[in-house]
Parts: structure tokens; sequence; C-alpha cells
């Protein structure tokens, strides 16, 4: 059997991307394919796959009527470096990639390190998705010969630091030349770190990749689905939403009401009319599952003494008295009941008092869907770095815990 972190970065190294993610999660389930404008019919019991650009929805119909929906949702956004509309910039002889980070990166962690172009276009053939493996670029850092207070200060310009180097020949480069495209009508461009994942620490339990938030949950999610059966009245499934880092304010985004659309509209296939779907909405249950700050020696003054996480301690319950974390207390309680029964280890979350905290689709979700929600993930390190860690024995149970979302959590 293959392990879990092995499969988790299997996954990220075909996911650079929002769209090669919903590609790869496609293929991984392998599940029938939904296109909104098509005729088929639904079949009970069945499973099936819709996507939106960088967006998926996983779910599968329950045998009978549809009585509620039992749905995780997770994103597969990172913060991530992204060309702008002039993709490139001149200094001297040196040409750079002109880029503007998508979510909150940490600048430092990303110079000198490997970065793959990926993403999606638009030629004179249509869409699709592109990734240059041929051709790696960075940032380069400046020396600590010239720049002395460099340790001292940790100060970043990106507005002057933050070029992604392409080359030093004095010659016409162009995106259409980079990609061996003819026509290139528009483009959304991506530069992530390319280092495979790898275990680390003495007993290599500690899993370090690029894109653990979110791609752990979605791994979670999936591997989760993989092993369901179709419920008797809930439909079940997985919502793998885009651009979370930057406030899921879009269609692909968990802002968006096109997965409430989209489940109204498999419930009109199912015979039923808009009463009964609002009724199913109200028996529903949505997780949103996202990773949290794991606790960090030697800074203690940043994190809740009474709530601190640590690695390997199980699933995170979240609680943000703002809402930056969505919450439902029937959800907590049947969440207790299940990890208990289970055995499966859990801690909670709560932010340092009087200071705000990081969010997730959660609170969208449950204002704009009016479905319970609750938050939760597992706990990692080094969050928005371009390096993150988490535990695999956290990896374990989160996909443990979701497989009895789909069994028995209401």
């Amino acid at each position: 059997m293959v392990p879990l972190h092995k499969k988790l970065n299997s996954l990220i190294q075909r996911s650079p991307d929002p769209y090669h993610a919903v590609e790869a999660i496609r293929e991984a389930l392998g599940f029938t394919d939904f296109h909104l404008h098509s005729n088929k019919e639904f079949k009970p019991g069945k499973k099936y796959f819709l996507q939106k650009g960088g967006f998926c929805f996983a779910f599968i119909l329950p045998t009978k009527t549809i009585e509620s929906f039992r749905l995780v949702g997770t994103h597969i956004d990172s913060p991530a470096l992204k060309l702008n509309a002039k993709p490139f910039v001149k200094k001297g002889e040196r040409i750079y990639f002109d880029v503007d980070r998508s979510g909150g990166i940490m600048y430092t962690s990303w110079l000198d390190r490997d970065l793959l172009l990926s993403g999606k276009i638009v030629t004179d053939k249509g869409e699709k998705t592109v990734r240059l493996d041929s051709h790696l670029f960075s940032i380069p850092n400046c020396p600590i010969h010239i720049d002395r207070e460099k340790n001292e200060r940790h100060a970043f310009d990106p507005t002057k630091e933050l070029l992604p180097f392409v080359t030093a020949d004095e010659k016409e480069v162009t995106l259409s030349k980079l990609l061996k495209e003819k026509t290139l009508y528009a483009f959304d461009l991506y530069l992530t770190p390319t280092q495979p994942g790898s275990l680390t620490g003495l007993d290599h339990q500690i899993f370090s990749s690029y894109r653990l938030d979110n791609m752990c949950s979605s791994f979670a999610a999936v591997e989760a689905l993989l092993s369901a059966k179709p419920h008797k009245s809930a439909l079940i499934g997985a919502l793998f939403y885009n651009d979370e880092e930057t406030g899921s304010m879009s269609i692909e985004g968990a802002e968006s009401p096109f997965v409430t659309d989209v489940l109204e509209m498999i419930c009109l296939t199912q015979g039923l009319n808009r009463l009964q779907f609002l009724k199913i909405k109200d028996k529903s249950a949505f997780y949103s599952v996202d990773v949290a700050h794991a606790f960090v020696d030697g800074h203690d003054q940043k994190f809740q003494a009474n709530h601190r996480l640590e690695l390997g301690k199980g699933i995170v319950i979240k609680r943000n008295h703002s809402l930056h974390y969505a919450y439902n207390i029937e959800l907590e309680a049947n969440i207790l009941k299940v990890l208990k029964k289970k055995s499966i280890p859990h801690q909670f979350f709560a932010p340092l008092t009087g200071k705000p905290s990081g969010s997730t689709i959660g609170p969208h979700v449950a204002v704009r869907y009016g479905i319970r929600t609750l938050d939760l993930g597992i706990a990692i390190q080094s969050m928005h770095s371009a390096r993150e860690s988490l535990h695999i024995k956290d990896l374990e149970a989160l996909v443990r815990f979701i497989k009895e979302v789909y069994v028995q959590v209401s």
C-alpha cells in the first residue's frame, strides 16, 4: 500500500496551480463528467464530477430521494506569484517576469528557489492548461556581503525585489515564443516552487512541501470519496474551490452562488421542487476543511497559550468569536461524538485574544448557502511559506475523519 504522504506528494506535483489540480483530482477519482448544459439524466447511486475553471465538485447521489447534503469543502489555490498583463519587464540588459502575489506569501521563502511556470491559456484553438517543465526560473537574493543588515531587519520590498529572472540576453521574449504557441489571446499563469515533498525529522514523521495549504485537505477529501459508498438519502460530496487565498470573491470561489445553483438544479432534475430544496438545505451539513497554525517555538507571544496547536495531535476544531471561522454547535457535538467513538485525536484552536486570525471558505459558505457549517482541519507549520510542514499522523487522522463524515456525521 502506498503511504498517504507519497500519494499527497504525487497529487501536489501534478497540481502546480488550481487548473492542473482540477485535472489531477478528476483523474484520481474517475467519476462521470457532468456538464451543466447536458441533457443526460442523473442515476441514483452514481458518481459525478463537475468542473468550472479552477473549481470542481465531486459528488455521489443517494440511492433514494435526496433528503440532505453532506458536503466537505476545501480549496485548491495556494499563495503564489502570478504574471501581470504585461508579463515581462526589462532592467538594463536583463529581462524578468512582471509578477504580483496571489495570497499572502512569505516573500523571503520564495527567493533562490526553482519556480515553474504553469496555468491556463487561450489560443486560436481554445483553452488549455500549460506547464513549462523545460524551463525553470528563480528570484535572486541580495548577497549578505552587499546587504550586511539582511539578517537583522527582515525587510523585503516586493516592488523592487520580486523579480523572477528570465534571461540576460538582449533579445525579444514573448509568452507565445516561450510556450511555443502561434497565437496567444489570454493567460492566467503562475510561478510556483517545484521542489518535491520529503520526510524530515529523526523519525521521518514530518512531511514538508509547497501547497500543503490546502492540498492536504483536498487530498484527504479525494481519498475519502474514493472509498465512499452511496448513501440512502444524502448527497455526499466534496467541493474544491479556487481563490480562497484572495478572499473567495469570484465565480470559482466560495462566495459565488454557483454551488447552490448547481445543488438546486440537481434536486430539480430529480423531480424535487424549490420548497423541497430549501428543506433539504435546512437538514444539511458543510465541513470547511483547511489547515491551522501550529505553535512555533520562540514566538510564544503570537499564540493563544491555552489553545496552541501541536503537530501530531490530530483534527483541529476551530473557533473565532469574530466569525472568521464558521461555527455550529450541533455539528461540533456530532464531530466530537465521532472522534471519540473512532479514537481519532483532536485539539482546539482559538486566535490570540483581540488579534485577527486567518479566515477560510467557512464563513462564506454559511452566509451564502444557508447551510450549517463548521471549520476544522489539521495543524501545519510555516503556513504560506514556499515550504510548509505537517505530521503524517495528522494526515492519516484527517483522511479517517472525512471518511466518517460520509458514513455517519449528520
